[in-house]
């Protein structure tokens, strides 16, 4: 099986990358930085993924440490070929592992195919996990120590490969978990063991059936002489709870709760019976409350009753007549006010209404007057005027013709005197007519806003409307005298029947029914008869409540002995059962104490032969181990050491063969340790591929920086003869590995 090619999308630095290799001796150079370590963590995340990690450094996390720069996702594939069959594994992972993908394709058909474990495809196709190939098939710089605290997954596949044929079963797992069952069941000195639980729990119960059974005398000596304090055994029973166990306690302690009510009630009942016989007593002793007969008192009071209701119904009388009374009273001061007040007041304005609408009319008419007689002067003044007129130009005619003597020029001054008077005299009365119409007019006005006030004082408007009313007010009049005479008629007829006569009759019959019984209501009379019957019968339900309570007594004193008597044997029985209990536990206890002592027994013989197959093992595996690492090491040394021991602790010895004494690897120098150690982890990779039956690649990271040229030299003349079997992948940041190989024409050799 060997790695044929690896093609790099984007990881860490580098990007569309790709590189080749043969099937047996690959050699890479590369300077420092130029991504060799890149190349090596993209093969094993390619076969095992990105190990979990929560931390931030970057340095200690690997997902972080080689995801690409400006890219959030590292992808590439790589090619592995075993037997003529190519599988081409592609993966791609982002920031988190569930961002991740992974696709495996056989390489002839292009079928996709799916591992158990998809994400670790390495360990399906190398048939080891990821810390096992990596402290074996991966030898980097200053890394080839093989110890004890490096290399658990190592040792654990080895010893179970070895010793099972199947690494998944682990000899250092079944012996830790024998060993962590063994403490659990014996006493350590963190925490008991299951036995000593055990053991511990059987003392107590023991312990705890003692008690009991003294617990068990004592009771049936206090039961055998009638002197059980059952608060005491109650307080006994509660010690042992955990033994009696929740239900059976509950059950007594209820049975005793009851017994105690029981004994409560029957001292109320006695307590009660004796107030009772006292009460008689003093019953006896009394005199008749009530002289007479009850039935005649009830008799009594039902007359009273009856005399209380016909007084109440003359009190409604008297209260009417009273009304009525009021009633009268009330419509002779309305009559009176509606006769004083509206009816003359309103009768004295219709009277002065019909007086200003006469003298309204009487200036009408006199303005029509004053209208027509303007225009009659007007029209005798124009004629005089006319006639005056006349004469003068007569009398100026015959002026300027003739010479009239002064008798006819008095005759024509005469006439025409007379006329400017007339004249004269109709212009004044003309004005004075003027005038009076004025003082009419406003004399008009005046009186109709009289008028207008008089009526709107009355909610009218004009005078029918103001005698409507007074009409209206009149006949309201005339009803109200008649309800008025009804009225009296009533109040007449009322007090003719004498109700308050009646009333004081009946008063003074109820009077002398209550001096009779010495009471002053019939509430008072009512009362002294209802407790003359109460006494008869409470003395009489007394009388049978004693007789009864007496029966119950003895019901209750039988309850109580027959109670105690099965508490008794009940307590007995519980205290017997719980001892029977105990000792079926403990029984059951020493069973279980005899089962997990054998299951010790067998756990220590366990150990011992997983403990004596194991070193059988290890004799026969470590002595191959010795044999193959101590061939890798003569051959790197020039045969200078030729002897390897390696404990089982992974701590090497070395024999010297110039001195023949055996060292510790670590008196040796740092170019020697790593040439042991180097040795070591080959050897283990030999045995691994050996039981595997598989050849793994082995690849090296600048794993020589400390050897000199000839142990340099020594070590790549073995990788090349192991790359006969198995695929070499050499990085190096130094030219002398290339340099020295270049005699071999079937190493491939890449620069980066």
């Amino acid at each position: 099986m060997h790695l044929s090619k690896i093609s790099i999308n984007y990881f860490g630095k580098l990007k569309d990358f790709e590189i080749d290799f043969a099937e047996g001796m690959n050699v890479i150079y590369g300077r420092n930085e130029a991504g060799k370590s890149t190349i090596l963590s993209f093969i094993k995340s390619m076969l095992y993924g990105f190990p979990s990690s929560r931390k931030e450094s970057i340095r200690d996390n690997d997902r972080k440490r080689y995801m690409p720069w400006g890219n959030n996702i590292a992808s590439g594939e790589i090619q592995i070929e075993e037997n003529g069959m190519i599988y081409i594994i592609k993966r791609s992972f982002g920031e988190k592992k569930s961002q991740d993908k992974i696709q495996i394709i056989k390489g002839v058909s292009g079928e996709e195919i799916s591992f158990n474990e998809m994400d670790k495809p390495g360990k399906t196709l190398f048939q080891i996990d990821e810390n096992t190939y990596e402290k074996t098939g991966f030898i980097e710089q200053l890394s080839c120590e093989v110890t004890k605290e490096n290399s658990d997954e190592v040792i654990r596949y080895l010893t179970n490969l070895q010793g099972t044929g199947d690494a998944s079963v682990s000899y250092t797992q079944a012996k830790r978990d024998l060993e962590e069952y063994r403490k659990g069941l014996v006493n350590t000195q963190r925490k008991p063991g299951i036995i000593d639980q055990l053991k511990e729990e059987y003392d107590k119960k023991f312990e705890v059936f003692n008690r009991l059974k003294i617990a068990n005398q004592s009771f049936d000596e206090h039961a055998e002489n009638n002197t059980i304090d059952w608060e005491s055994e109650m307080q006994n029973i509660l010690s042992f709870k955990d033994v009696i166990g929740e239900y059976n306690m509950d059950a007594v302690k209820a049975k005793i709760v009851q017994q105690k009510n029981i004994e409560n009630i029957l001292e109320k009942k006695l307590k009660e019976r004796s107030d009772m016989e006292n009460e008689q007593e003093k019953l006896a002793q009394m005199p008749d409350i009530i002289a007479m007969n009850s039935i005649q008192a009830n008799e009594d009071l039902g007359r009273i009753i009856e005399e209380k209701i016909r007084m109440e119904t003359y009190a409604e009388q008297i209260e009417k007549n009273k009304e009525i009374e009021k009633q009268i009273a009330q419509i002779k001061k309305e009559n009176e006010i509606l006769q004083k007040e509206e009816i003359e007041k309103i009768k004295a304005d219709i009277e002065k209404s019909e007086k200003m609408l006469k003298r309204i009319e009487e200036i009408r008419i006199h303005s029509d007057i004053s209208e027509e007689m303007p225009l009659n002067y007007k029209l005798n003044a124009n004629k005089l005027g006319l006639v005056l007129s006349f004469l003068i130009l007569i009398g100026a005619a015959f002026l300027l013709t003739s010479y009239l003597p002064w008798p006819v020029v008095f005759v024509f001054a005469l006439p025409c005197i007379f006329f400017i008077s007339r004249i004269q005299k109709l212009s004044n009365e003309i004005r004075s007519i003027k005038n009076s119409k004025v003082k009419l007019t406003d004399e008009l006005k005046s009186i109709e806003n009289q008028l207008d006030q008089l009526y709107r004082s009355h909610g009218t408007a004009n005078q029918w409307e103001l005698k409507d009313k007074y009409h209206k007010i009149q006949i309201d009049l005339e009803r109200s005298q008649t309800i008025l005479i009804e009225k009296e008629k009533q109040l007449k007829e009322n007090q003719e029947k004498r109700f308050e006569d009646l009333y004081k009759k009946s008063a003074d019959f109820i009077e002398q029914i209550l001096e009779k019984y010495r009471c002053k209501s019939k509430e008072e009379l009512k009362e002294k008869i209802e407790q003359h019957d109460h006494i008869k019968l409470k003395y009489n339900q007394q009388k049978e409540i004693i007789e009864r309570i007496k029966k119950e007594e003895e019901s209750y004193k039988d309850q109580l002995e027959q109670m105690a008597e099965d508490r008794k044997q009940e307590l007995s029985m519980l205290y017997e059962n719980a001892a029977l209990s105990l000792q079926s536990q403990m029984e059951l206890l020493k069973k279980k104490i005899a089962l997990y002592e054998k299951e010790r027994e067998a756990v220590d013989t366990a150990l011992d032969i997983l403990e004596e197959s194991f070193q059988k093992f290890h004799m026969e595996f470590g002595s191959k181990l010795n044999n193959s690492a101590s061939k890798v090491l003569d051959k790197i040394t020039s045969k200078k050491y030729d002897d390897i021991m390696i404990s089982k602790e992974f701590e090497v010895k070395i024999s010297d063969k110039a001195t023949k004494e055996i060292r510790s690897a670590e008196y040796f120098s740092n170019g020697t340790w790593d040439q042991i150690y180097f040795s070591v982890r080959m050897g283990i990779a030999e045995a691994i591929a050996e039981k595997i039956n598989k050849k793994l690649p082995v690849i090296l990271d600048d794993a020589f920086v400390q050897y000199d040229e000839e142990r340099l030299f020594s070590a790549l003349e073995y990788l090349y003869e192991y790359s006969g079997t198995n695929q070499i992948i050499l990085f190096s940041c130094q030219k002398r590995e290339m340099e020295y190989l270049k005699k071999y024409s079937d190493i491939h050799f890449a620069i980066i």
